[in-house]
């Protein structure tokens, strides 16, 4: 990737509405980084797009999680260093919503299991977009590991499992 001339900083006061933890997201093709009041949380560079439009409803992403109490108002900055190399126009984006909580979602879905006649787990993740390629600082995890990776197969005895590819293992 090549950067291209010029910086793009974006600054914002968001107001939490709820106790938590809130996932803080900044779009963009090119250099990106994250500061939540005046801390760098999430950095790294995106890679260009194949087609001009991507960059602009589908721009690669970081991410940071940060825990908030309701009404704190914290500043977010991002700046965007855009690539050079990119076709189409420049844009950059914010978004900032509470984090889901993973093993309520987690649970949920192993009850449905337990309550359906069949069901297909899938053993690891989907390739990561921009925002969980390794190597980039604040990225999303690639998988779930651990007490969560038992729990997937604890639906019974109609789970399937299914590798990343979408085919049965073995």
């Amino acid at each position: 990737m090549r950067l291209g001339h010029g910086r793009i900083t974006l600054l914002a006061c968001f107001r939490a509405t709820g106790d938590g933890p809130y996932l803080i997201g900044a779009g963009g093709v090119g250099y990106l980084s994250l500061s939540v009041d005046g801390t760098v949380l999430a950095e790294g560079t995106t890679p260009d797009p194949a087609d001009p439009v991507e960059a602009m409803v589908r721009p690669g992403e970081i991410r940071a999680t940060v825990p908030l109490r309701a009404g704190q108002e914290t500043e977010i900055e991002v700046t965007l260093l855009p690539s050079g190399g990119a076709p189409g126009p420049v844009s950059i984006r914010l978004g900032a919503v509470p984090a889901p909580d993973e093993d309520a979602m987690l649970e949920a879905a192993v009850q449905a299991a337990r309550e359906a006649g069949a069901a297909v787990v899938i053993v690891g993740s989907a390739p990561a977009r921009p925002g969980g390629r390794p190597g980039l600082r604040g990225a999303a995890p690639g998988g779930w590991g651990g007490s969560r990776g038992r729990r997937r197969t604890a639906a019974g005895t109609g789970a399937r499992r299914v590798r990343r590819g979408g085919r049965p293992p073995g």
